[in-house]
């Protein structure tokens, strides 16, 4: 897997409290790769971790704060049926394993050289429960 440095874990309940935080790292606005696992890790994600799900922002628009905030949103229920496959898949998992979804663990990775192929790298090596399909193969570099 190409080198990742990753800003967090953080349970989502650290992430909302202190975001407003001016020394808090928040997402970065450029593609990137989240991961929520279910529980915390040091330096980089594993197995041991439980993995739950890992997305990205499709294409190259510098949106991926706010599909963060939108996965973290539709987690805890609010979301309209069918708009992030993600974050209804993990706030379904939370209702079923009766868990506060602000519990869970989120990271992402501070910067990399191609989201698209991050994805499919930590897809592969950590096979998170609730994707539903793996995430496609970068077009650029295979």
């Amino acid at each position: 897997m190409q080198p990742v440095e990753w800003a967090g874990p953080y349970k989502l309940e650290t992430l909302l409290r202190r975001s407003s935080e001016t020394d808090f790292e928040l997402p970065p606005a450029d593609p990137s790769v989240n991961i929520i696992t279910k529980s915390g890790w040091t330096a980089t994600p594993s197995t041991e971790s439980t993995p739950l799900y890992v997305g990205r922002i499709t294409g190259q628009s510098e949106r991926f704060r706010t599909r963060v905030g939108q996965l973290v949103a539709h987690m805890c229920g609010l979301f309209v049926d069918g708009k992030h496959s993600g974050g209804e898949s993990l706030h379904a998992y939370c209702r079923q394993k009766e868990l506060d979804p602000l519990g869970l663990y989120i990271a992402w990775a501070r910067r990399c050289v191609c989201h698209r192929c991050l994805e499919g790298e930590v897809y592969r090596e950590l096979n998170p429960m609730l994707n539903k399909k793996a995430p496609a193969r970068c077009p650029d570099h295979g």
